[in-house]
């Protein structure tokens, strides 16, 4: 016995011939093999019985502006309890994740249905601050790029770590190398500063890239340290995964006894982090949901509220390396 196909579409879609999202259905229902199956034509879409659907769109400049818009609504719907649990916010854009849990109170209750690409954590961004900074080292003159020194010191974590009572001195290094307009800075300027040499930067011809990874598996654990005890659940999952990617790349290279240069150590990293997710653990009838557009599917929320839903994420644009040009392709 055959198979049958149920189709399932709204006359919102289907009736209106200008609507051109409805053009691939009613392509289908004019063939001839699905005429053979179970159509089912509802009328829910924004119909005169739903007048509950009220969809509002809001501008917001950049991803901090989505997420202050993001803390507004959903205290507004948490008002009432019954309201918040059946609140899904979609994700188009992943890397607003962290800072979205950040701005959510703390007397909300949620749950997260989707993973966390390391990619984008601040720790992968940190090392590759690291990495460039080696990168561009002149081992010669023992000089390093101004612009490279200065993502460093401008990062979270570094400030977290080395600076938590004076982010002031800091900025007015800052201030001072753009106000002199420094391209370069030598070995004697970054020692001024003793907890930049001791636990990051070393003026050593002899550093390698196992070396490099052992200083940063000595820095992660400093944050973890720093996290576990102000209970921050959410970045202690991301400092497990992260060390354990760095200490496996440390001990594979330490065994077989690899020479990687900066560029290969930061090109090999990126191939492994680029494919890795954190997973959060959550309890899914309690609170709002938290998810990407693929859990999304299927399912049916009172109060949605759909992020970064431009150009660029929805639909999302990827491009595929490919040896066949793009004028031959398309």
């Amino acid at each position: 016995e055959k198979g049958k196909y149920i189709w399932n579409y709204d006359k919102y879609y289907y009736e209106n011939k200008s609507n051109k999202a409805g053009m691939f259905i009613r392509q289908n229902l004019n063939n001839e093999k699905v005429k053979n199956n179970s159509i089912i034509i509802e009328n829910d879409f924004l119909s005169n019985q739903n007048k509950y659907i009220h969809i509002h769109i809001k501008g917001a400049p950049q991803g901090s502006g989505q997420i202050a818009v993001f803390n507004k609504i959903i205290k507004d719907i948490a008002k009432t309890s019954e309201a918040i649990e059946k609140t899904a916010v979609i994700l188009s854009d992943e890397s607003l994740l962290l800072p979205i849990l950040y701005a959510i109170p703390e007397d909300i209750k949620f749950n997260i249905t989707m993973g966390y690409p390391l990619r984008y954590s601040l720790l992968n961004s940190f090392f590759e601050y690291l990495v460039k900074l080696y990168i561009n080292y002149n081992p010669n003159k023992k000089q390093f790029l101004a612009v490279d020194f200065i993502n460093i010191l401008k990062h979270p974590y570094f400030l977290l770590i080395n600076n938590e009572n004076n982010n002031d001195s800091y900025e007015k290094v800052i201030e001072e190398i753009r106000k002199n307009n420094n391209v370069f800075l030598n070995e004697k300027y970054v020692n001024n500063f003793g907890n930049i040499t001791k636990n990051l930067i070393v003026f050593d011809d002899n550093i390698c890239s196992l070396n490099l990874l052992d200083t940063y598996k000595k820095f992660i654990e400093k944050l973890y340290k720093k996290f576990k005890n102000e209970n921050n659940k959410y970045e202690i999952n991301s400092f497990i995964e992260y060390y354990k990617i760095v200490e496996w790349l440390y001990n594979i290279i330490d065994k077989d006894k690899i020479s990687l240069t900066y560029r290969e150590l930061l090109y090999l990293f990126n191939q492994v982090v680029g494919n890795l997710r954190v997973n959060f653990e959550g309890t899914p009838l309690i609170g709002f949901q938290i998810m990407g557009i693929i859990e999304s599917q299927n399912l049916n929320f009172e109060n949605i509220i759909f992020l970064s839903s431009n150009e660029g994420f929805l639909p999302p644009t990827k491009m595929y390396n490919s040896y066949i040009p793009f004028s031959i392709r398309k």
